[in-house]
């Protein structure tokens, strides 16, 4: 008979409703890797804290995001085992959708993206449900459902930047008001997973080793990865070492040493399986990361790894090496099953059954949606800066369509990417210099502004942007019945003037201002 099991006990997998606990053993040293933001929302704005039990630095979100209200969690539901970034969160009570951008992004490199979730009735209102989609850029990343107060959901991506900029946006779905407790994000060597790129995203579904009662990361892990320990089942035996664990030279995930100490394998049968299910919404697409370690000296073992039937590591049978880690993933997609199931058949030559250290499972995230041209995703984020408007202007400008910025119109160009063609800012009331950085918006073809009585004055270089093959109209509302164009204009496309029958003066337009 095989050993097997269903989703393990003992675990906290991502994205399934969990209570997380600080176990007082998962001591970190120091926050040493460059790049890594722990956002505890709803703290104090410009104010941080270090974590004593984690000595991890956390920063307040007000950098990342203009929207939102700040609230604590019911006193009920706090306890000395809870997180402090779990006190606090940000609710979006206004808006579809609300956005947290992480700027100066290296892009083309890889991070993994944490968001963490509590209710801990904040709002007083007991709702017993609470759900709404995380989108991840443009596309669908999780559907969050929580249905206790006391229930926590973590979700975590490993993604390649396309942009210079990454959003992470909650979206109000009808069923109650979207929140998040935390968000992070670590970069990653672009060597790590080979099935993430621009066109990949996995969601973490499953991440554990067989372990005892502790979980690990950073500084276990470098990067800051979640393992969750299996309460292995009766049918399982364990064996561990004291002794290192080298990774290949060229390891392409870099298991944590701790990870990799302690093995599982069947205790009477030349099988051994796991069956994982995809929570629910979750594409069924799955990509496994298997870790093994050989821990017994001198020991002849072999085994088939097979991922829903189909044989991997080349077909061939793996011999783990003694203490140095062995990973087998599938770089392409498992596609037409509900679950991911994974076994571990001995060979007839094998001297002892088959073993594993740890196991990640992942999901494709949907790609449905395409990302706005980024040089009009940075003009315009240029723009929004420029004049401080807040209102709906977050996440992607174009992208998904239905949460296009207001004043916005876009039109996909023949590689289907969408492009800005208008701009039409005249609900904001602006007054002052309108910034060249509309200049930069390649596809414009008119835009428009409402000012009071001082006016907007427009930068030459704003003229001189690819006139010379496209019409870009440009209305100026002064409130006064004006409209006015810069002369460079009239030259620049050779347009035909007339005298004014009676020239006047316009004694609210002065240069400079």
């Amino acid at each position: 008979m095989a050993a097997s099991a269903s989703r393990v006990q003992g675990q906290q997998p991502p994205g399934t409703a969990h209570t997380i606990l600080l176990d007082p053993a998962m001591q970190l040293s120091s926050q040493a890797s460059a790049g890594f933001i722990f956002i505890d929302s709803g703290i104090v704005p410009n104010s941080s804290y270090v974590d004593p039990k984690l000595n991890l630095q956390y920063v307040s979100d007000d950098q990342f995001i203009d929207t939102g209200i700040n609230y604590a969690v019911s006193s009920a539901y706090i306890s000395s085992n809870i997180s402090r970034r779990f006190l606090t969160l940000r609710s979006f009570p206004e808006g579809s959708r609300n956005c947290y951008t992480f700027k100066s992004i290296s892009q083309g490199s890889k991070y993994i993206i944490r968001a963490t979730f509590l209710y801990g009735n904040y709002d007083s209102k007991n709702s017993p449900f609470v759900q709404f989609d995380l989108y991840l850029g443009v596309n669908l990343w999780k559907n969050i459902n929580l249905t206790t107060p006391t229930e926590s959901i973590f979700t975590e991506t490993v993604s390649e930047a396309t942009a210079d900029v990454i959003s992470v946006c909650l979206i109000n779905t009808g069923h109650g008001i979207p929140f998040i407790s935390g968000l992070d994000l670590r970069p990653l060597p672009n060597s790590l997973y080979p099935q993430v790129n621009s066109s990949t995203t996995l969601v973490n579904l499953d991440r554990f080793y067989v372990g005892n009662s502790n979980s690990i990361r950073y500084p276990a892990d470098r990067y800051d990865r979640l393992w969750f320990f299996i309460d292995t089942p009766p049918s399982w035996s364990v064996t561990s070492t004291d002794s290192s664990v080298q990774n290949q030279v060229h390891d392409q995930f870099q298991p944590p040493q701790e990870v990799m100490q302690i093995a599982a394998y069947p205790s009477s049968s030349t099988t051994l399986q796991l069956s994982l299910a995809p929570d629910p919404g979750d594409l069924t697409e799955f990509y496994t990361v298997l870790y093994f370690c050989e821990l017994q000296l001198n020991a002849s073992r072999q085994f088939l790894i097979y991922l829903n039937g189909a044989l991997l590591n080349d077909g061939r049978p793996l011999a783990p090496t003694y203490l140095l880690s062995d990973v087998v993933f599938n770089a392409d997609p498992s596609l037409g099953f509900g679950e991911c199931n994974i076994t571990l058949v001995e060979t007839g030559s094998s001297m002892l059954p088959p073993i594993i250290n740890a196991i990640e499972v992942f999901t494709a995230m949907r790609n449905a949606n395409v990302a706005t041209n980024g040089q009009d995703v940075d003009a315009m984020l240029a723009i929004k800066g420029w004049y401080q408007v807040r209102r709906n202007w977050m996440g992607d400008p174009c992208s998904p369509q239905a949460y296009t910025w207001v004043g916005l119109n876009c039109t996909r160009n023949n590689s289907g990417v969408p492009m800005i063609t208008a701009v039409n800012m005249s609900y904001s009331g602006l007054a002052g210099v309108i910034t060249a950085s509309f200049a930069n918006l390649s596809a414009l073809q008119y835009f428009q502004f409402t000012s009071p009585p001082s006016g907007l004055l427009v930068p030459t270089e704003i003229l001189y942007e690819d006139v010379t093959d496209k019409v870009c109209k440009m209305i100026i509302d002064s409130g006064s019945c004006e409209n006015i164009v810069f002369e460079e204009v009239v030259h620049k496309l050779q347009l035909k003037t007339d005298s004014h029958p009676k020239p006047y003066k316009l004694s609210w337009l002065s240069k400079g201002r």
